[in-house]
């Protein structure tokens, strides 16, 4: 199965790994199926250990694992009682149900699961078919060439005789491998297509609800002279209301019975009811710069849980707590933490009052100065104002129709359009990432490169770690370098040790490095400036997606048999092309113990065993109120990002070697059979739904990334082999990029976009318009709305992935956290608490 191992095709290159051990007994294709052996029965224990273990702790710790049902989100029912009806409930949920309870994310993100499983089992019967037994009639012992040392290569045994390595070079057997490779494709290209064309439907059926988003755009870089809710409405009127003109034509008596009934409202209002039913607009949110007033914020907050946390401690033991003055109160004089925490919450108010009023205060200045220029200047032609004028902000609009929202956010209006007044679809409120919203063109580009040039960097150097760890997947041709010549006695003393040094541990120790990536990846793409935190997950999906096959499938393989011929190359540098022809074939073992441990690691995600001590040490030692409470047990948002990339790194890893070692096809059906198990499982009853938006049409461009570099691999394969007509492989390729281009001309921008709604009824209308106007009078806060709306809302108007609908839309909704209600303590000190009175015993009871 080890196609390339050791020059298995290049037999005059070195020597071959049996004269590294103790006399020629020692096969390597031997030693590699013992590794694979070990490595399968350490992962299937670890396996059946974790679902046991998960079977008996959900029932003992239901809100951990069954979060969803407690809090009884989306009418969410708990699955079977039964020791294990909880895998039949799992797999037998109607996955369409899915899209009501969590969202359409949820929804795409097992169907990609699903179909990746597809694939796979597709490949996998029709290579039982075809390669299996086209491998075993190999004749690549017969034909074996002896080394320049009179040795003769290790002769294929075991497994691998079922592999492309069993082939010997110039066979007409490789016509058998070079049809399955156009299988491959067109079994790829048919999944993917339905798929993709799904998800264009069901897009469509998106941006025709009425989420908030719908009718929302962001704009960036402001200009100066339009930095004012008046001045934007009057520019952007020019443009819609010739769009509306029908509409108001058609609906004009019910507008002007709309307007009599409400000409009792309030004159003052900015935006009264009639003014709203006569534009296209309904309401604007500027933001301007205050970038430093988020970590004020967030380190008010984390006094306030202090306070809570003190004031909790005082109720219970009637004692002032103490901590000391210095350096994380670790040194210094003793102090009363009360009153510590109580002066700090003080200060960062005056600190978070005084940061916007010098915000308030310079947009102020900012704008008078405009007014002066304007009044100054001859020029007052609104189509032109924009041009040559400097960015002073971003800004939300939001819009009567969904049409308005689609025409703007695709059209030029302006010369200087896609520098300044650049215009995208907002997110949800609860998808805005509001320390970045103020960020501007000019800001984004800087950090753009930077983070471009930070992830070089950490991609170079998480290479010598990744390199280090992939060279115990191979400790015979480790074993030559002289500081590693140790390994010599151990792999002659100890086969069962060997065997898992080679099978398990190396891959266990790239899953761990690789994991440590994800934190700084999100610091990364929140640094870069995504408005969004559907957009900061797609960055960490990008960038993860690329260290995992750069590391994993490049770094990793070709360090896996570099070792080898490394002084092949310092005596002969143009040899390190035939040794990078050779190393994405030399290990294709370790790829397969890789994905049959990634599929060991998904049990884990079940059980999640780590979070569950974490929690249950927090809930017994450290929470005291209620808030730290909440947040411990509350549960956290599916990373589709993460798991997207993972998903694809295993997709990658099968096709690269489906031909070469189909084998690992069997274990890729495993990983993914289990991924939607156990992710479909979360989905449902665990972890809390968001929107991600977008993810789906990057995995299909991945998953055809993953497909031409399979091609490229098999040329390069076939030519190695002798077999020239392997160059017409081309014809795959080509095919893929067409098939590529023809999907994301057909789906993609209408999935994103949407369509022209072509009849909108009057009457929607006007209720919407009718709900909006009576929420922006309502004096109450944006949390109590929300909250007694979303109670009312039932099918069209109530969104489980936790959008907003436009008929709850109020002025608040687009307004950072700074002008809305901070965070209050919830605990306050109870000085005198009630006596506990006990009450005399009956008297029969003293006889």
């Amino acid at each position: 199965m080890d196609l390339f191992l050791n020059n298995t095709l290049f037999s005059d290159s070195t020597t071959s790994n049996s004269t590294i051990f103790s006399g020629d007994t020692t096969n390597r294709y031997e030693i590699q199926d013992n590794a694979l052996i070990v490595s399968l029965l350490i992962n299937t224990g670890i396996s059946l250990l974790t679902l046991l273990a998960f079977c008996i702790l959900r029932k003992r710790f239901c809100l951990f694992y069954q979060y969803r049902v407690e809090k009884r989100e989306n009418g969410i029912r708990a699955p079977g009682d039964g020791f294990i009806s909880w895998i039949k409930d799992t797999y037998k949920y109607n996955t369409e149900n899915i899209i009501k309870i969590s969202g359409l994310d949820s929804y795409f993100y097992l169907r990609n699961v699903k179909t990746n499983f597809k694939i796979l089992l597709t490949l996998m019967i029709i290579g039982w078919i075809m390669l299996f037994p086209t491998n075993s009639k190999g004749k690549y012992n017969e034909n074996r060439k002896v080394q320049p040392d009179g040795t003769l290569p290790d002769e294929v045994i075991g497994l691998s005789t079922l592999s492309m390595g069993n082939i010997e070079r110039g066979s007409d057997l490789l016509w058998v491998h070079f049809l399955f490779v156009f299988i491959v494709t067109f079994v790829v290209m048919i999944f993917t297509f339905i798929d993709y064309k799904d998800y264009a439907d069901k897009r469509i059926q998106f941006r025709n609800s009425r989420r908030l988003l719908n009718y929302t755009i962001l704009l960036r870089d402001i200009p100066v002279n339009l930095f004012t809710k008046q001045s934007l409405k009057e520019y952007f009127q020019q443009f819609l209301n010739n769009n509306n003109n029908n509409n108001n034509d058609n609906n004009k008596n019910n507008s002007n019975n709309s307007n009599n009934n409400l000409t009792s409202s309030s004159s003052s209002s900015s935006y009264s009811s009639s003014s709203t039913l006569n534009n296209p607009i309904i309401d604007i949110s500027l933001q301007y710069p205050i970038p430093n007033i988020h970590s004020l914020i967030d380190e008010r907050e984390y006094y306030v849980k202090r306070y809570d946390s003190v004031v909790a401690k005082y109720n219970k033991t009637r004692v002032r707590p103490t901590r000391k003055s210095g350096l994380f109160g670790l040194c210094g004089n003793e102090i009363d933490s009360i009153d510590y925490y109580n002066g700090k919450i003080n200060e960062i108010e005056v600190d978070i009052q005084n940061t916007k009023t010098k915000a308030e205060r310079d947009y102020q200045d900012l704008m008078n100065k405009e007014k002066q220029r304007q009044e100054s200047s001859s020029n007052n032609n609104p189509l032109e104002i924009v041009n040559g004028l400097k960015s002073a902000g971003n800004g939300f609009i939001i819009l009567k129709e969904r049409n308005s929202q689609k025409e703007l956010v695709q059209t030029m209006i302006e010369r200087r359009d896609n520098v300044l007044l650049k215009r995208y679809y907002a997110p949800d409120p609860n998808d805005v990432y509001w320390p970045n919203i103020h960020i501007g063109g000019k800001q984004l580009y800087f950090r753009g490169l930077i983070i471009m040039v930070l992830t070089f960097l950490l991609i170079f150097f998480y290479t010598i770690p990744i390199a280090f760890i992939s060279g115990f997947s191979n400790l015979g041709t480790l074993a030559k370098i002289k500081a590693f010549s140790w390994l010599v006695t151990l792999i002659n003393k100890s086969p069962t040790l060997t065997s898992f040094l080679t099978g398990f541990l190396p891959g266990l120790a790239l899953m761990i490095f690789l994991a440590l990536l994800v934190p700084i990846l999100t610091m990364f793409s929140k640094f870069r400036g995504y408005y969004s935190n559907s957009d900061i997950e797609a960055s960490v999906f990008s960038k993860y997606f690329l260290f995992l096959v750069f590391n994993v499938f490049l770094v990793s393989a070709i360090a896996g048999t570099i070792f080898q011929s490394i002084s092949a190359i310092i005596d002969n540098p143009p040899s390190i092309t035939t040794t990078l022809a050779n190393s994405l074939g030399g290990l294709s073992y370790a790829m397969i113990n890789y994905v049959l441990l990634a599929a060991t690691g998904l049990t884990m995600n079940l059980l999640r065993i780590s979070d569950l001590l974490v929690d249950q040490f927090k809930l017994k030692f450290i929470c005291k109120t209620k808030r730290e409470i909440d947040d411990t047990e509350s549960s956290e948002h599916f990373k589709y990002g993460q798991l997207y990339a993972y998903n694809l790194l295993v997709l990658q890893l099968c096709f690269a070697y489906s031909t070469l070692s189909p084998f690992i096809l069997v274990f890729g059906v495993w990983y993914f059979g289990v991924s939607y198990l156990v992710h479909k499982y979360n989905i449902i009853w665990v972890n809390r739904a968001h929107i991600t938006q977008l993810l789906y049409p990057m995995s299909f461009r991945r998953t055809m990334i993953g497909l031409l570099i399979y091609h490229l691999l098999m040329i390069g394969t076939f030519n190695i082999y002798s077999f020239y007509y392997g160059s017409f492989i081309l014809v795959p390729f080509f095919l893929t990029i067409l098939f590529w281009i023809y999907c994301e001309y057909t789906f993609y921008s209408v999935s994103k976009n949407g369509l022209l709604d072509s009849n909108q009824s009057s009457k929607s209308n006007q209720n919407s318009q009718n709900s909006i106007n009576n929420n922006l009078n309502e004096k109450s806060s944006l949390l109590q709305q929300s909250k007694d709306r979303r109670n009312d809302f039932i099918d069209g108007n109530h969104f489980s992935d936790s959008c907003y609908s436009i008929d709850e839309y109020d002025e608040n909704l687009y307004k950072p956290i700074y002008y809305k209600s901070l965070m209050e303590p919830e605990e306050s000190i109870i000085e005198d608490p009630p006596e506990i009175i006990h009450s005399k015993p009956p008297e029969i009871l003293n006889q």
